[in-house]
């Protein structure tokens, strides 16, 4: 009986493992940002895949979100830190 072998992915793709392995993540935590429609995946076969130049923008996109929200919440606390500030006293 013949060995039955998974559809190749295509190149420019990488598969969920890969794409775990590239950003140091699980899994399973690709898969979820797949179904929460984060990161846009294509179907060969079975196999699901991700294009790589899609995995890079959406990778340069949240962490330039992540450095945001670090400067946020960095003038949220100089604000609070000023409004402490007693100069009168």
């Amino acid at each position: 009986m013949a060995k039955k072998t998974r559809p190749k992915v295509p190149r420019g793709f990488v598969t969920i493992r890969r794409a775990a392995s590239l950003l140091r993540v699980s899994s399973s935590a690709i898969t979820q940002w797949i179904r929460e429609g984060k990161i846009p995946s294509y179907k060969f076969g079975r196999r699901t895949a991700i294009k790589r130049e899609d995995l890079k923008l959406w990778t340069r996109e949240r962490v330039r979100e992540e450095l945001l929200e670090l400067l946020r919440e960095s003038l949220r606390k100089a604000i609070q830190s000023k409004k402490q500030v007693n100069y009168f006293d």
